[in-house]
């Protein structure tokens, strides 16, 4: 019997496991609200358990909480400091990082709403299985690249969401972009993640480029990141800028101390791992594999609440994070 198959007998219990973890124990949580149990109840439990496989956020790794946790942070003295995350210090992605201002981000969303008040006169558009909340904010989805307008705004994501893997269309796209006059953001948040090299082209057409860190720290509670405006930014961005200070400086030092790839690093023995485990396929992107055709997995999909397609995704977060516990249980009940 092949250890995936011996493993299915367990896995509903494992998840349990990982439920009752996260409830005992802040490091084995996420932070938003249902990516963890509310309570001890029954009820509340069973919820948690019936949705541990969606909705990926950034693992607690031990070495990055504890980081996180030693932070000595001058709060006012950081409220006026000026300090730049040069474009050095992310992979070259085909990006002229010195046309662009480096600048504190509250979040990918107002910075979306703001680049749209900018170009209000414009339709925002997103390519079909984008990220949902660039969803809502786009008023039309595309699925082929002759639907692009002139009179449009593209918001894409780099690794794009669906896969987490680069869009096979993306340079056709920015150069149409770029031919039409149609300005671009970039969505880098799960860059730091992933194992796959990422070179773009005709990027003139780029005018903003987000990167939160909420995937790469476990920090979604507190928002933010930075952003990177085409120069020159406006007047009302130098006089009135709308980013969070504190999340910036902490990517910032993150970076500086620990490297761009530190999270992904971490993470890729424990992908190695229960990728072997549960009989998945390798993936770039680091916090997921890839579940073959006809496994019993499926249904477990990362997806599986927002759309069908040909790779379907299993979300290892929480199995990192409970490495020890798990392990143990599946060698006690081993056969």
């Amino acid at each position: 019997m092949s250890m995936d198959n011996s493993v299915s007998r367990h896995y509903e219990q494992m998840k349990w496991i990982i439920a009752k973890a996260e409830l005992a124990d802040e490091k084995k949580r996420g932070s938003l609200s249902y990516q963890k149990p509310k309570s001890s109840s029954t009820f509340d439990m069973h919820e948690r358990v019936s949705g541990l496989h969606l909705g990926l956020r950034s693992a607690n790794l031990p070495d990055v909480l504890g980081w996180l946790k030693s932070l000595n942070i001058d709060m006012y003295g950081y409220n006026h400091l000026e300090e730049k995350i040069q474009g050095s210090s992310l992979p070259d992605i085909g990006i002229h990082w010195d046309e662009y201002e480096c600048v504190p981000m509250s979040s990918t969303v107002h910075t979306v709403l703001e680049f749209m008040q900018q170009h209000r006169n414009r339709t925002p558009v997103v390519l079909e299985n984008e990220y949902w909340y660039h969803q809502k904010l786009a008023v039309r989805t595309i699925k082929q690249l002759d639907e692009l307008a002139k009179d449009d705004l593209l918001i894409i994501s780099v690794p794009f969401y669906a896969n987490f893997k680069n869009h096979p269309n993306i340079d056709d796209l920015l150069s149409r972009c770029t031919e039409i006059g149609v300005p671009v953001v970039l969505d880098l948040i799960w860059l730091p993640l992933t194992k796959e090299i990422i070179k773009l082209a005709h990027t003139d057409c780029v005018e903003v480029i987000t990167h939160s860190i909420s995937k790469m720290l476990p920090m979604a509670g507190m928002k933010g990141g930075f952003a990177y405006w085409k120069k020159p930014v406006s007047k009302e961005q130098s006089l009135y800028p709308l980013g969070n200070k504190l999340i910036y400086h902490i990517a910032k030092r993150f970076i500086d101390e620990f490297g761009y790839h530190h999270a992904r690093d971490k993470f890729v023995p424990y992908q190695n791992k229960w990728c072997k485990i549960f009989g998945l396929e390798q993936h770039d992107l680091c916090y997921v594999g890839r579940i073959p055709k006809g496994h019993w997995l499926e249904k477990d999909n990362l997806h599986a609440h927002e759309f069908d397609m040909g790779d379907k995704l299993f979300n290892l977060v929480p199995y990192m994070e409970n490495d020890d516990i798990l392990s143990k249980y599946l060698h006690d009940n081993r056969q």
